[in-house]
């Protein structure tokens, strides 16, 4: 009867112990596996490089195994991007918008900053961070994108680089629409047309008619008679 008691204690204990192990045992992954390049622009010549990433990134709890335990949250990504070739500084900005039903923060953004010999998105060239800031509230993330950063490295090739730039070059975007008629909100002070000043009219006391607007003709004056000479008339001088 004992030995029978002690081989079912036994077995449950195996039987629990692999899901406590399971979970005990797991750890979160920021995945970016579906961020893609979708436009760019100044390479290979170009003074500035620039580079457009969007697309989904989720923050995964994994076993020991490797194995996805769940999601914990999963939003749309925008990444802008920017080499100076001449000040060798690559600048990458970052917007993060999570996935309805997601019960944190619903935004965040990432500014990053750093010093590379060569642009990092088309060679092997490490970098040095010089500036960084976010303002999201997600650890894990934040955590892989500095770690990693430029966290977007490796996802460009040359050729996609290239191309996508040339298409830019080609097919520059349309400017701007003129704003409506009768909208003044692009004008400056000097565009926009005045209204005349006009005087004001003064009304007469109640009782009293109204005084005439508009000049009344007079005749013209008689010419004045030329003025009457002040010489005294002389006597005329004898003969002789």
């Amino acid at each position: 009867m004992k030995r029978t008691i002690v081989v079912l204690l036994v077995g449950a204990w195996i039987a629990i112990a692999p899901a406590a192990h399971a979970q005990e045992f797991t750890s979160t992954h920021t995945d970016c596996s579906g961020l893609e390049l979708f436009a760019a622009a100044g390479v290979p010549d170009g003074a500035t490089h620039k580079y457009q990433f969007r697309g989904i990134c989720r923050e995964l709890e994994k076993d020991d195994g490797n194995k996805v335990v769940s999601v914990r949250w999963q939003g749309w990504v925008e990444v802008d991007s920017r080499y100076d070739v001449k000040t060798a500084e690559f600048d990458e900005g970052v917007k993060i918008t999570m996935a309805a039903g997601y019960d944190g923060p619903q935004s965040g953004t990432i500014e990053i900053r750093l010093k590379c010999a060569q642009d990092p998105m088309l060679t092997s060239s490490s970098c040095t961070i010089m500036q960084f800031a976010q303002k999201a509230t997600w650890p894990d993330f934040v955590t892989a994108w500095k770690k990693n950063a430029p966290y977007t490295k490796g996802k460009v090739t040359y050729a996609q680089a290239a191309e996508l730039s040339k298409l830019a070059t080609s097919n520059p975007p349309p400017p701007p629409p003129p704003p409506p008629a009768g909208d003044q909100k692009s004008a400056s002070r000097d565009e926009v047309a005045l209204p005349a000043v006009q005087a004001p009219v003064t009304q007469p006391p109640a009782g009293q008619p109204k005084q005439r607007t508009t000049p009344i003709a007079r005749p013209a004056p008689a010419p004045l008679p030329p003025p009457e000479t002040t010489r005294l008339a002389l006597p005329p001088l004898p003969p002789g």
